[in-house]
């Protein structure tokens, strides 16, 4: 079973900060007149389709730059796409993203993996309701590392780093005297960096953590960052004794009352959710081994140690098993389909081949089917000519 490693700093207490969905939040530690705005929102109500990769919007150059790792990467490979917006793997093929994303095809390094079904779990949290968060498991392994998991937020001032799929940095505006961009293609993932402004929040239910979104000065840091539509979902890390955590699943976008759709603009900030205040629960759902899990993750039909074969216990981790041709994970005969049911040459996941071979014909039918070959032959020749008749 795989481990998950964490901080270790104590988590302080949260604060309930006022405001709902388009309405006013009156966030004491932020500028005053911010509106929360869900990215989901900004999708339904543009009209606009979930688009398959975007990025976060920065300051630096053209805002086209920081599409792959950082030289420090704190995990830039382990953010992904989920049902066309993003998410973050965890390890033991789980993967965490925003709850208004909604379950759907996983893709990875440019492989797409599908949902285990029954896999989607909405966070239940410890608040009267449920936080904007919640976990899926893919069926297949990406090959990346374990995510820690931070146990307290960031304290005020610690500089994170924000990697995302939103929409990217548009033409520069103007509005009401503050300077900012809209958001256009090309869609891209990118990281940003930002700092942290405020902890100990509640917004849309969610025990939360924001990053304003500063001008050149003092509390901006190198490639300043804020979120954008596809964000949702999106790593906020946090390094810690030299080790990089997850502290935040972006969610949120926190603007100006009034202020025009599609565009970041200095003095918005950036919600996360805050992933120490719900750890526990994290771990608690995808630490269960895939073999006791109630969950068919291999697709075969089977569940769990007794029915499963490729089940060696329950604490197996995975319902593969090298042992077995067509429950392996492997596309073993290279025809592009894996493992029973994928793979026709598959009866079943006990199958001893992805490709078994036809049984040679016995003597009586191959005589007659050649018989017959030489036949249509022969008559096909002397209908066009090419065979001597008699005179």
């Amino acid at each position: 079973m795989q481990e998950f490693p964490s901080s270790r700093l104590s988590t302080p207490s949260r604060a309930q900060a006022p405001g709902g969905l388009g309405q006013r939040a009156e966030n004491p530690s932020a500028a005053p007149g911010w509106a929360v705005l869900g990215l989901l929102c900004v999708l339904l109500f543009m009209g606009l389709p979930q688009p398959p990769a975007q990025a976060v919007i920065i300051v630096t150059g053209d805002g086209s730059g920081n599409t792959t790792a950082p030289t420090d990467d704190p995990g830039f490979a382990s953010v992904g796409s989920v049902n066309g917006l993003s998410g973050v793997y965890l390890g033991n093929g789980w993967v965490l993203t925003a709850n208004h994303v909604g379950s759907g095809p996983m893709v990875f390094d440019g492989v797409t993996y599908p949902a285990v079904p029954g896999s989607w779990q909405r966070l239940s949290g410890s608040g009267p309701n449920p936080p904007d968060l919640a976990v899926l498991r893919m069926v297949g392994d990406p090959g990346l590392p374990v995510t820690a998991l931070a146990t307290a937020p960031p304290p005020p001032g610690s500089q994170v780093v924000m990697i995302g799929r939103g929409l990217s940095r548009g033409p520069a505006l103007t509005w009401t005297g503050i300077d900012g961009w809209q958001w256009t293609s090309p869609r891209l993932k990118r990281w940003g960096r930002n700092r942290i402004t405020s902890t100990g929040l509640s917004i849309l239910d969610t025990d939360s953590i924001a990053m304003n979104f500063d001008s050149a000065g003092a509390a901006a840091v190198s490639d300043e960052a804020h979120v954008a539509q596809g964000d949702s979902g999106g790593a906020v890390y946090w390094k810690s004794g030299g080790t990089w955590f997850l502290s935040g699943t972006l969610f949120v976008s926190l603007t100006y009352t009034g202020q025009p759709l599609n565009t970041s603009l200095f003095g918005n900030a950036t919600a996360a959710a805050d992933t120490s205040a719900y750890r526990a629960e994290i771990l608690g759902i995808i630490s269960v081994p895939a073999c006791s899990n109630g969950l068919d993750d291999d697709l075969d039909g089977l569940i769990d140690s007794g029915a499963d074969p490729g089940c060696d216990n329950a604490s197996d981790t995975s319902e593969q098993s090298a042992a077995l041709v067509c429950d392996d994970g492997l596309d073993n005969d290279l025809d592009g389909f894996i493992d029973f049911p994928a793979d026709t040459g598959c009866a079943s996941s006990t199958f001893p081949t992805e490709n078994p071979t036809v049984p040679a014909l016995s003597y009586w039918p191959t005589a007659i089917f050649t018989g017959s070959l030489m036949a249509i032959g022969f008559h096909r020749a002397r209908r066009f000519g090419t065979l001597p008749t008699s005179a």
